[in-house]
This record gives structure tokens, sequence and C-alpha cells, in this order.
């Protein structure tokens, strides 16, 4: 049998550690899904004018990774539950639209659905009275293939009140806020976890192998053990009792004949 390996108190509350912040760097890459939207001027393209949490549907394609660029336009009617107007024609602009939707009056797969039959590459639907996110699902979701996002209230007065084509911005829906220090720190952090994971695992090997070389130091060599003699055991013979565990032969058992002319139980090839 092999030898048992038990780590240091330190090993264990490295290995402690590193499972800790494996935990916590997916609850935080989990707690990081999820867009934003972001607002830029035509005229200076560097830094977001404004940015707005989001909840992507769970209907529709999915953001690309690059993000989703267009011109904003309001819903008519704005609550998309009937057909919209489409695009407005805008002098020397060939890039998608993305259409501005109040909450309420019919279901989030009928407005997505109406921009796109409007032609609009996504849709951002805001909430009515609340600021809070809510994921937007469909019963039926089979032919809607724009994404479409979800945001608050303000969001929404905000985007449709300053930021519409007109005004001269463009807004980016994307997975995530450019040169988030958050999401920049998850490199080398999760880097710092998997050495100190390595290290362990390093230690764990080399001391099991240090142990079981200890351990074989310390035993017969196989080629002695195969000298000793072995005999059944049966009534009347000189040894009754193992000399190691102290417990009484059964008839029949194999036995090794020590050279003290005491016997021990023949056990897993000992």
């Amino acid at each position: 049998m092999y030898p048992q390996c038990p780590l240091p108190r330190h090993i264990t509350a490295l290995y402690v550690v590193a499972v800790a912040s494996c935990v916590a760097l997916f609850s935080h890459g989990v707690a990081l899904v999820g867009a934003d939207v972001l607002v830029y001027a035509v005229d200076f393209r560097d830094e977001p004018q404004i940015e707005f949490k989001d909840l992507p549907a769970r209907f529709g394609d999915s953001l690309p990774l690059e993000g989703l660029k267009g011109l904003v336009v309001s819903a008519k009617p704005e609550n998309a539950c009937t057909e919209i107007a489409p695009p407005p024609q805008y002098p020397n602009y060939f890039g998608k639209w993305i259409v501005l939707i109040r909450r309420y009056g019919c279901s989030f797969e009928d407005k997505v659905r109406a921009a796109q039959n409007a032609s609009y590459s996504a849709a951002i639907v805001y909430n009515v009275n609340s600021s809070e996110l809510e994921p937007m699902s469909a019963k039926n979701p089979y032919g809607i293939f724009i994404p479409s996002v979800f945001v608050g209230e303000k969001a929404g007065v905000v985007l449709k009140e300053d930021y519409q084509y007109m005004n001269s911005y463009y807004v980016l829906i994307n997975d995530d806020l450019p040169f988030n220090i958050n999401t920049h720190l998850l490199l080398p952090f999760a880097i710092v976890v998997g050495i100190c994971f390595l290290i362990m695992v390093v230690f764990m090997v080399v001391k099991c192998i240090k142990d079981r070389r200890r351990q074989r130091r310390h035993r017969l060599p196989n080629s002695s053990l195969r000298k000793i003699p072995t005999a059944k055991f049966s009534k009347g013979d000189p040894y009754e009792t193992c000399a190691i565990c102290l417990e009484d032969y059964q008839e029949g058992e194999k036995l090794r004949i020590l050279p003290c002319s005491h016997g021990m139980l023949f056990i897993h090839g000992i």
C-alpha cells in the first residue's frame, strides 16, 4: 500500500486560499457578464460621454465581441407593439441603426420582433417608472436574430432626450466597459492563483515520493521476503497466536514462519 502523504498546515492553508480565490475569481467573472450602453460624440471618439448598465435579452443573437455600434432613434410608436417606422434617411450614413423602445403594452418578444421587421440592427428597451434591470425573455424566440438589451427608465429617458442620432451621438452596446480596471486585474490575479496551485501540487508530489522512498528503506526487500517460508495453520501447531496482531489463527490460514519460529499471518503478500 502507498504511504499517506498529509500536507503541512501552511500548504493546506495555501490550498484553501487558492480554492477560495478561484471561487471568488469565478464569481467576479460571472458578475461582469452582461453589457453596457456607451454613448460617444461623433466628433470625439476616445472617451464615452456617458454610460448605462443594462441586461442582454435571453433571446436573439448575442452581441459581437467588438460590440455593436450604431445611431439611436426612438421607436414610433414608442412601445413598438405594432409596426414601427423604419430607420430614418440620414445623409451619408450607411451604418447600423438601434431603436429605443418603451416597456409595456406588449411582450418583449413582440417589441424586438417589430424592431427586426423594421430593419433595425438592435433594440434597447427601457423600463417605465423604475430603474431596475430585468432580463427579457420570449415564449417563442424563433426567428428573432437581432440582439436586444434592457435598461432602466433614467437611461431610456436620457437616451431619448439627449443622445438620438440628430444630436450627433452614436451608441456602442458592448460586453464590458473599456479599460475597466477590475476586468484587467482578473488576468494577473488568475496567474497568481494558478502559480500557488502549481506550487502546491509540486510540493505534494515531491513529498509523497520522499515518504514512499523513506518507507521503502525500512521495509524488508521482496527478495528477502520471498525467502521466508510459509505454511498453513492447523490445530496443534506450536504457534497459535500472531506475533504481530496477537490474534488467534484460524484453521487453514496462510502464515509466514519468522526466523524466531513465530508465525505471522500472510496478508496482501506481506
